[in-house]
Order: C-alpha cells, then structure tokens, then sequence
C-alpha cells in the first residue's frame, strides 16, 4: 500500500533518457557519414591504383618485347640504326626531311 499513489520511475520516458539516446543516435549518424566518405575516398584511389598498375604492366611488356628484340643481331642493328643514323659500308642513307615546317616559315 506504501507504494499505491506514487508513479513508478520508466527510464524509457526519462528526458534525460531520451536526449542521451538522441544524442548517441547523432553520434553514430556522424560517424557513419565520415565512414561512408572514406570509404569514397579509398575506392578512387583504388581505381586509380588499378590503371597505373596496368599502365606498368603494358610498359613491362613493350619493354621485354624490347629486350627480346634487342636479343638478336636484327634487333641490335635496327636499334643502332635508329639511333645514331648509321648505315653499313656500301650502303647509302636517304634522309627526308619535310618543308612542311618551311613552308609555314615562308609565308
């Protein structure tokens, strides 16, 4: 009977209660929007990571392409040529040159 005209105490309807879960709730949202923006963040970095590193693989394999062409005596005599403009004895080397660059110069 002492406990007949006083109101049990809910914590469920304490405004204590519920601004401490209002603001927990706030909390977690902030924390979730920062997540969600690093994860953003990390996935475009992703992706370009992936591009570079096939952008490496396509240079490694035109540079052992390279290297197996260098392997021979063809691959090493076109690359001399190429290079230092030289021909072998008795051979003669034609040089075109284009008078596009003049002809813009001209006029």
């Amino acid at each position: 009977m002492k406990n007949v005209g006083k109101k049990k105490w809910d914590f469920r309807s304490s405004p204590f209660v519920l601004v401490l879960v209002l603001f927990i709730l706030i909390v977690f949202a902030r924390e979730l929007l920062h997540l969600a923006k690093k994860y953003e963040f990390s996935e475009e970095k992703h992706s370009s990571y992936v591009s570079e590193l096939e952008d490496l693989e396509n240079r490694k394999e035109k540079l052992e392409n390279k290297i197996e062409m260098l392997g021979t005596e063809r691959g090493r005599e076109e690359e001399i040529r190429d290079k230092f403009r030289v021909a072998r004895e008795g051979e003669e080397m034609i040089i075109i040159i284009d008078n596009e660059d003049e002809e813009i110069n001209q006029e």
